[in-house]
């Protein structure tokens, strides 16, 4: 097999799984959540946080459909962070359609902190240290900043 059509068939590879968790997450986000937990302001965090490893997740895929494409370049992380926020827009949108959901801005702010984890984790992974290294911590911490503020000021 050449060195394009191995390249072609991971960057497919790569966005079949991008969009299979895209899909996944709006499946997710359209029914009501009903948790074991009793309701409290820790389980309506631990809820709140969990959007933080579901965007980081789309973010790394994000991340290394690109790479399989063949961009390098630093602002192919940007460009996933961009869309997985979006799509955290999107798919607060969607939320606000569908009975006993809500959207919440704090959440897109959650959202936007896994995509800033799950895009500097995958650089990471593919060798890349550079000054986004920092930026794990910073995305872990607006990941939870946006699941307390949803939590205990919406």
């Amino acid at each position: 097999m050449t060195q394009a059509r191995r390249a072609s068939l991971e960057a497919r590879l790569w966005l079949t799984l991008t969009l299979a968790w895209m899909a996944t997450i709006f499946w997710l986000s359209s029914g009501r959540i009903t948790s074991p937990l009793p309701k409290s302001d820790w389980s309506s965090f631990v809820s709140n946080a969990a959007h933080v490893p579901v965007y980081a997740i789309l973010a790394g895929l994000w991340r290394q459909l690109f790479w399989a494409a063949g961009n390098r370049k630093p602002q192919a992380w940007w460009l996933a962070v961009i869309l997985t926020t979006l799509y955290g827009v999107s798919d607060e949108t969607h939320q606000s359609f569908v009975a006993g959901r809500t959207a919440s801005p704090y959440d897109v702010l959650t959202d936007l902190g896994g995509a800033v984890l799950g895009a500097t984790s995958a650089e990471i992974v593919r060798k890349l240290r550079s000054w986004r290294e920092p930026l794990l911590g910073i995305g872990m911490g607006l990941g939870l900043l946006g699941a307390w503020l949803d939590t205990w000021m919406a």
